[in-house]
């Protein structure tokens, strides 16, 4: 059985797959946490990200900058 949690922010997503998972014995993949590594500096993702020009999204810390990359994707 597959199932999908979607919501929005701060919804309890989490929380919930959690539960679900405890009870039904299952494997929770959260996404959030595998983008969160997929983007962590010096990551395959990261330097690709940075490829395709996401320079201007990195802090002078090399991280990257998710509150300026969250206002340019909504605005």
């Amino acid at each position: 059985m597959l199932i999908g949690v979607t919501g929005n922010i701060g919804s309890g997503k989490t929380k919930v797959a959690e539960k679900l998972g405890s009870l039904l014995d299952g494997i929770v993949l959260n996404a959030d946490l595998i983008c969160r590594e997929l983007m962590e500096p010096g990551s395959e993702g990261f330097q690709a990200f940075l490829r395709q020009g996401g320079e201007r999204f990195v802090k002078g810390n090399g991280t990257l900058d998710r509150a300026a990359l969250r206002s340019a994707l909504f605005r």
